[in-house]
């Protein structure tokens, strides 16, 4: 009796390693497209984000923005200031974040206004969307932060579901996001993007 619950116990102990082995198995890294030169971007009419604008991989991965009608202005910090209308501007956040404000694996769109905007953002009907992953949802900010309050930011998430952190190339791979700000729209790219 006790050489069989011997075998018993070794027989479960030996399951269990087997299954805790398997669920701890490692994922490799992907391949990642090399980042393409700003020089060859700007050719195309696209504005990355930084000149490294990969190396922030997989903890966030920013957008290209693509200036058609010439609405780029400059970078500002980690917004893209564009033109709306003929006498203001907006700066627009665009990317996906593994963490970001306390959501977990999100596309994110941040719109404020800056320090030259004349025009109020709050006065704006907002539409963000996604074309792999459909609508983003607002979410409401604290509008005791001074920031969110005197520059009107409006905050767009869009959660995508993922197997694994890397599993995020699959899901932008081909994206492009369009921010509508009243009838004047805005498109960005993924950072996977392949020239042609």
């Amino acid at each position: 009796m006790n050489r069989n619950l011997f075998i018993g116990i070794t027989t479960i102990l030996m399951v269990l390693i087997l299954i805790s082995c398997a669920s701890g198995v490692a994922v490799s890294k992907p391949v990642i497209n090399p980042e393409i030169a700003i020089e060859e971007l700007h050719k195309k009419g696209i504005v990355p984000i930084s000149a490294g604008y990969k190396q922030s991989y997989f903890s966030v991965l920013p957008y290209l923005f693509v200036n058609e009608g010439d609405t780029f202005n400059i970078i500002n910090g980690d917004f893209f200031n564009v033109k709306f209308g003929d006498n203001t501007n907006y700066n627009i956040k665009v990317g996906y974040w593994k963490k970001y404000e306390g959501f977990e694996n999100v596309q994110v769109v941040l719109i404020s206004m800056s320090e030259n905007s004349k025009i109020p953002l709050k006065e704006q009907e907002v539409i963000v969307n996604s074309s792999k992953h459909g609508a983003f949802r607002k979410v409401e900010l604290n509008q005791k932060d001074y920031w969110n309050k005197t520059q009107q930011r409006i905050l767009l998430i869009n959660p995508i579901p993922l197997q694994n952190e890397y599993d995020i190339l699959k899901k932008i791979y081909d994206d492009v996001i369009t921010v509508s700000v009243s009838d004047q729209k805005y498109t960005f790219v993924n950072p996977e993007l392949v020239l042609e």
